[in-house]
């Protein structure tokens, strides 16, 4: 019996979760270190807070881990485990997406920002809610019908056929295992490629708002960011569809890919392309919010924080390399 499909598709996208949901708990233990504590003298307890809030993230997202190695497992628990999880979280996508159409009505209007900007994100939020919600519905069904149940059971084997007295004679040993196990690297080299599909979409939303792309220090606008926004996006999608079908143009360009943000994440230890780095997050407050002075940033600047973040990013990208090198074989041959 072959492993349905849809159980493997849940296990990449719980996979994919959990190891966002770390990186950002990872990034906000890191905040809270990094932010002096006279940025924050109305919230004594911010750190305590942050690091609180982000402990239980991180609990929560290594329990979809733990989730989705055993749905690849077959485990019968891991089945109920992604019932329930589907359950919660159409719960949850539902209502925000709710929020989000009614939040563009009811918020305040701020002199600043373009109501037809604040409109257009609020949209696009409702709608990926929406999709979420959609895509936890289709796990309670499909996790809970006949097939997909029988498929967390193991089957039992029958010996060969003896005789003994003129009468047929059959042993039936223990219930076997009757799926492939998947190695570390092959979920993790999946997972990455839905990672990759959802940077193309990134790309997609960028397009959509119109904003300014940042490429080797350069900032590009209008029809230039257009463009090469549209060519990353083609790139991710394509080199995340290779991953997961195990393509050999796929594993060339995600190799390529990662070469490439390796360069540009290292660039910014140099303090002349930091700066363009920094003239870049101004241009994206302005173009957020126009009213916007022109020395102000998107967000406050840590350089420490910074530097910290640049460097957990270039050991990840590190160990992106390492994988697809030591899965090389399988891919090119």
């Amino acid at each position: 019996m072959r492993r349905p499909v849809g159980i493997y598709i849940a296990g990449v996208i719980l996979l994919v979760t959990g190891l966002l949901g770390l990186v950002i708990a990872s990034f906000g233990i890191l905040g809270a270190v990094s932010v002096p504590s006279s940025q924050t003298p109305m919230f004594p307890h911010f750190r305590a807070l942050v690091f609180g809030a982000s402990d239980l993230f991180a609990i929560v997202c290594v329990f979809l881990g733990w989730v989705a190695i055993d749905l690849f497992r077959m485990r019968i628990w891991a089945r109920y485990a992604t019932i329930a999880l589907a359950v919660l979280g159409a719960c949850y996508c539902g209502l925000s997406a709710v929020m989000m159409f009614v939040m563009q009505y009811v918020m305040p209007p701020n002199p600043q920002i373009r109501p037809e900007l604040v409109h257009s994100i609020f949209d696009v939020l409702a709608i990926l809610y929406l999709v979420l919600a959609a895509i936890a519905v289709f796990w309670v069904i499909y996790f809970n019908r006949k097939t997909v149940r029988a498929a967390f059971h193991p089957a039992a084997v029958i010996a060969p056929a003896t005789f003994t007295g003129g009468a047929v004679e059959g042993i039936v040993l223990p219930a076997q295992p009757v799926h492939r196990s998947l190695s570390a690297e092959e979920i993790i080299l999946k997972a990455f490629g839905v990672l990759l599909l959802i940077g193309g979409g990134g790309m997609i939303l960028l397009v959509l708002l119109g904003m300014p792309l940042v490429l080797f220090g350069w900032i590009l606008t209008g029809k230039a960011a257009l463009l090469a926004d549209l060519l990353l996006a083609a790139l991710n999608f394509y080199a995340g569809l290779g991953l997961i079908l195990r393509w050999r143009s796929g594993w060339l360009l995600t190799f390529a890919i990662e070469l490439f943000a390796l360069v540009i994440i290292s660039l910014n230890f140099i303090p002349s392309y930091a700066a363009r780095t920094m003239a870049a997050s101004r241009m994206f407050a302005m173009h957020l919010a126009p009213g916007t002075p022109t020395g102000t940033p998107a967000m406050p600047i840590y350089p420490h924080l910074m530097m910290v973040t640049f460097a957990i990013s270039d050991l990840l990208v590190l160990a992106i390399l390492v994988l697809l090198f030591r899965s090389r074989r399988s891919y090119l041959s």
